[in-house]
């Protein structure tokens, strides 16, 4: 069974049901017991067939995706995904990441698009093809330190979705993102 990724250890009440041994799927809940959030996202929307989805921010000439909860109890924030620090890109390539030193850009609150509340559960999903990415058993930088092994593959997942649930009226949003991360 693949294990989270760290940053999301401490927050994820695992679905053993949903979860393989290349995919990753919790509710998200905060230290207090809350399963429910406010949405905070980097700003870029998508509108398609119908619904409205986060997608990559361009803001001064930098591309930002960043998805972040606010728990409606104790308003304690927990971040659950920024490219530049999460997934393959994030973490793997993290020594060829020159954005990293951007300042990260100001959320922006999500709000429910059939009745505009802004608090929602959130499951997310996490996946990575193991056999695929570590041929060789470990993934090394350019001298030769490991990066990736047994150990913490999680960490270098190459895909990312979320499914959120309004909490007032129960729209569901499957595939509420959906990111490659490399």
């Amino acid at each position: 069974m693949l294990n989270p990724p760290k940053h999301l250890a401490d927050i994820s009440k695992i679905n053993i049901d949903r979860t393989t041994d290349t995919s990753f799927i919790a509710d998200i809940v905060c230290i207090c017991g809350n399963l429910e959030f406010c949405l905070m996202h980097s700003g870029g929307i998508l509108e398609q067939n119908g619904g409205i989805y986060p997608v990559t921010a361009e803001i001064d000439g930098i591309f930002f995706m960043i998805l972040s909860v606010k728990c409606s109890n104790c308003g304690k924030s927990h971040l659950i995904f920024d490219r530049d620090y999460h997934g393959w890109d994030g973490f793997v390539c993290a020594h060829e990441n020159k954005y990293r030193q951007n300042p990260r850009p100001e959320l922006v609150l999500w709000s429910c698009v059939k009745c505009n509340s802004s608090y929602h559960k959130l499951t997310v999903c996490v996946s990575m093809e193991k056999e695929m990415i570590l041929e060789d058993g470990i993934v090394t930088d350019k001298d030769g330190s490991v990066i990736l092994d047994d150990s913490n593959w999680q960490e270098g997942f190459d895909w990312i979705v979320m499914e959120i649930t309004c909490t007032k009226c129960d729209h569901e949003t499957d595939d509420w993102l959906s990111y490659e991360t490399m």
